[in-house]
């Protein structure tokens, strides 16, 4: 599967340089959270025959977003402060997108009521939840 522009993958392989794509924020049905998955850049379309490394990426646990091992009252206030813009903490749109399955780049009570329901041990709302990978493009990898 490739990255898309829009961050869902696809079939189909895009090629943009590395100063296009920055920072890369995957989120899509086919990544679920707490979960590792093996990484490569693919530079064939510019350098052919050029693939990097795999390298191990790992997704975070669905509705911690505070990332401190805990789903408590701190993940819920982060996500409220999202709904009004303010990404604190390391906080960012794509880490309070917790719902629908595949993110709608929306922070909304939807969000926030899962994170509440993750606190009390309810299962996910859906069968396969979306956790996002993020990518820092810092420079070429070979």
């Amino acid at each position: 599967m490739f990255v898309q522009p829009d961050g869902t993958l696809g079939e189909e392989a895009v090629a943009q340089l590395p100063e296009t794509w920055n920072t890369i924020f995957v989120g899509d049905q086919h990544i679920i959270p707490d979960s590792v998955y093996e990484v490569q850049s693919d530079c064939s379309a510019i350098f052919p025959g050029l693939v990097s490394q795999s390298i191990p990426v790992s997704t975070k646990v669905w509705a911690d977003v505070t990332e401190d091992g805990e789903i408590d009252f701190s993940d819920v206030l982060l996500i409220i402060d999202g709904t009004d813009g303010n990404f604190r903490d390391g906080a960012t749109l794509q880490s309070l997108d917790l719902f629908p399955c595949i993110p709608d780049r929306v922070i909304n009570e939807d969000d926030i009521s899962v994170v509440k329901d993750a606190m009390i041990f309810y299962p996910f709302p859906v069968e396969h939840p979306v956790s996002y990978i993020f990518l820092l493009r810092t420079g070429p990898v070979f």
